[in-house]
């Protein structure tokens, strides 16, 4: 935070002067410059301005204005992203992002103060999305850079449209002015927040959306990282049962014959194997079934953003979908197979429908049965 003149309670550092002292550190400003120093609530800097007016810089405030705008940025990158981060490394990563700001204070380079923001910027990015690849990093870094420039821009305009009312956020000297800029940035929390509601409602951004899932066919299992997906109403047409989505190569363990994976040629010549090129085409998902679900498996239409076609579905023994609210038992549910992964940076590997969302007390039961999403 930047302010000229002195405010009250808070003595501005002066060249030749010693600041109040308010505990045990101290700071004399010469020649123009000056130290970070404790002036009653919060941390300051002196320095000289324009035509020699003295400047106040209070470090708490440009801390608070900078941890509010990294935090907004977090949560938009986390929208474009379509990712739910925790509460705690929602924080953690704000906290870690604005440390960056006492940097300022450091007389650095260009090149190396921007050196030090993009780092912290790294260092935050792969502590709240967890990227499991380099593109997946690089792809969180890019939508936390876009955040930041549509937050400078939310703020560049609310700036002009508050000219002709009073004075905006920034003064022409370049300094933010306190309460313009705490506005602005809760205004902007309040725009994401509606926006929000209103475009990724579908992705359920309230809630648990990230779960466990446990297959179960033929007596052996397998676990892996699901997303419930509100909008996802895949159903089958004759019974009205809700359809979960699995990526086939996730559940290729299960698809074995004789107590080994399915290989090439084994037993009939279905073309079973990871050498099988299976394409979106039901003909091709049928042909990397074993003989026993390929009699089970049925057909269910399925219709996204220009596309629309048939999924090939089978029914599991059982499955298990797991959370932090509890644990749902499924008997025999239905998934369709769907040829190519779900998520490219292979978050999770199945969308299941809201109604198969794990709730605290959740009695086994048959995945058409109505589900009790009650929270």
């Amino acid at each position: 935070m930047a302010r000229r003149g002195t405010a009250p309670g808070r003595p501005a550092l002066r060249p030749g002067r010693r600041a109040t002292r308010c505990g045990p550190v101290s700071a004399r400003a010469r020649s123009g410059t000056g130290r970070i120093v404790p002036v009653g609530a919060g941390l300051a800097a002196g320095g000289r301005g324009k035509g020699g007016r003295t400047v106040v810089v209070y470090a708490d405030l440009l801390w608070l204005i900078d941890f509010l705008s990294d935090a907004l940025a977090l949560w938009l990158a986390a929208y474009a992203l379509r990712r739910r981060i925790s509460l705690g490394r929602f924080l953690v990563g704000g906290l870690l992002l604005s440390g960056a700001v006492f940097f300022l204070f450091v007389p650095l380079p260009p090149f190396l103060a921007l050196f030090v923001r993009g780092a912290f910027a790294a260092a935050a990015v792969g502590l709240v999305f967890r990227p499991p690849s380099a593109g997946a990093f690089f792809r969180a870094l890019s939508a936390l850079i876009g955040a930041y420039a549509a937050v400078a821009g939310f703020a560049l305009m609310l700036d002009a449209l508050a000219a002709p009312v009073g004075p905006g956020a920034v003064t022409p000297e370049g300094f933010i002015r306190p309460l313009p800029a705490l506005s602005t940035l809760a205004a902007g929390f309040g725009v994401a927040a509606v926006l929000g509601r209103l475009h990724f409602q579908p992705l359920d951004v309230s809630g648990e959306t990230l779960v466990r899932l446990t297959l179960t066919e033929g007596g052996r299992s397998v676990t892996l990282s699901a997303l419930i997906d509100t909008g996802n109403h895949l159903a089958d047409p004759l019974s009205g049962e809700p359809v979960g989505l699995v990526a086939l190569a996730s559940v290729r363990p299960l698809f074995a014959d004789d107590g080994g994976p399915a290989r090439p040629g084994a037993g009939n010549d279905d073309r079973r194997g990871d050498e099988v090129s299976v394409g979106p085409s039901p003909e091709a998902v049928l042909s990397a079934l074993p003989e026993a679900l390929r009699r089970r498996a049925r057909l269910i239409p399925y219709r996204a953003v220009g596309a629309a076609g048939l999924l090939v579905a089978v029914r599991f023994a059982a499955a298990a979908v797991e959370g932090r609210r509890g644990r749902r038992a499924l008997q025999a549910p239905l998934f369709a197979l769907v040829p190519e992964a779900l998520d490219p940076d292979g978050v999770y590997a199945a969308v299941l429908p809201p109604a198969w969302r794990p709730a605290a007390s959740s009695p086994e039961r048959r995945s058409h049965e109505t589900a009790d999403v009650s929270r």
